[in-house]
């Protein structure tokens, strides 16, 4: 395992506290798609941790097949952040095989629940009928590079760090 690259405090809190962000991946012709996602962010590794169900595999797919993606954590909302950076990662993303369940997934949904406690997911009888949810494809997402805006102002210009 690399020893990531230290980031400025406040992109680290970011990417550890915003419950959502914008992946973009790019289609077969090209074209840019955006959808939310809840990433975790996995300081020991160094990396975004992303995933989505076999049953909606599409970003999965675009990543796969062009592994330069781009995560936006714009909205603070449920964060406990006052006036946090808005953060774009760019970086490049693996895409696993199917996985049933981990710890990794594990810890990704316990942040969801956390803030979605009332959400799909949260109790016995859900993760017995959606047992297929469950099954996940995860796309880990290596930055190398990210910007941020402090106090989210893209009018600016952004901070930006270069990660090897």
């Amino acid at each position: 395992m690399t020893n990531p690259t230290p980031l400025p405090a406040e992109v680290g809190a970011v990417l550890d506290r915003f419950f959502a962000a914008e992946l973009s991946t790019y289609s077969r012709d090209h074209t840019p798609v955006t959808v939310p996602v809840a990433p975790l962010w996995l300081p020991e590794r160094g990396e975004v941790l992303v995933s989505t169900g076999i049953g909606v595999p599409r970003k999965a797919f675009n990543a796969r097949r062009d592994p330069k993606v781009a995560l936006l954590y714009s909205n603070p909302t449920a964060s406990g952040l006052d006036n946090p950076p808005a953060v774009l990662v760019q970086g490049d993303a693996e895409v696993s095989e199917i996985i049933t369940w981990d710890e990794e997934l594990a810890r990704q949904y316990r942040k969801v629940w956390a803030l979605q406690s009332r959400g799909m997911g949260n109790d016995p009888i859900t993760k017995r009928v959606f047992w297929w949810y469950y099954m996940r494809l995860k796309i880990r997402i290596k930055p190398v590079r990210i910007r941020w805006w402090p106090g989210r102002d893209m009018t600016a210009t952004p901070h930006e760090v270069t990660l090897s």
